[in-house]
């Protein structure tokens, strides 16, 4: 079997992540089978039963995904430091980089999600978007807000929308977005 690619390992990780915390909130025991192709992870429970997993990610701004990925300095603490030291100039560059909710990272999300549902993968899919951010949204308003901007009417994930929110270490929160609470 050929080495994973840098795609399908975020994507595993996020999987086993998302696992972690579907399993305890539905007391199921789904685990990762194998990567796949469409949708991207195949799970089995201890029955056999199959759930499969389609991966996406999301984050706050262009550019933080690869700045988690150690390839970009855009949000180093650099970054901010510079401009602030050159005055009221700086400030309004610094408050350029900050992001807000409603305006910037709910429509992120809403946009990740309407091009998921173009597609069907079948039925035991759930879809999941991976946020990556680096602070920490309040994701109880925020599925409400997300959930505002998408048709839900032909949602082909007969296991819901999931936003997997990272809250620091190796900590996880998971929201549903295509149900009403």
């Amino acid at each position: 079997m050929s080495k994973p690619t840098e795609t399908q390992q975020i994507e595993l990780a996020s999987a086993k992540s998302f696992l972690r915390e579907y399993n305890r909130a539905n007391e199921t025991s789904y685990e990762v089978v194998c990567p796949a192709d469409a949708p991207d992870i195949l799970c089995k429970d201890s029955t056999g039963d199959v759930l499969n997993l389609e991966m996406t990610t999301s984050d706050d701004r262009d550019g933080d995904i690869q700045a988690a990925l150690g390839r970009s300095e855009g949000r180093s603490v650099d970054v901010v430091k510079t401009p602030l030291e050159r005055g009221r100039q700086g400030r309004a560059h610094v408050l350029s980089l900050v992001s807000n909710l409603e305006t910037d990272v709910v429509p992120r999300v809403a946009e990740c999600i309407r091009k998921k549902l173009l597609k069907d993968y079948g039925t035991n899919v759930a879809l999941v978007v991976y946020h990556k951010t680096g602070c920490q949204w309040t994701w109880d308003r925020g599925v409400r807000l997300v959930r505002d901007r998408i048709d839900l009417t032909a949602n082909p994930y007969d296991k819901g929308i999931w936003i997997l929110d990272w809250l620091g270490d190796d900590k996880y929160r998971i929201y549903r977005v295509d149900v009403t609470t």
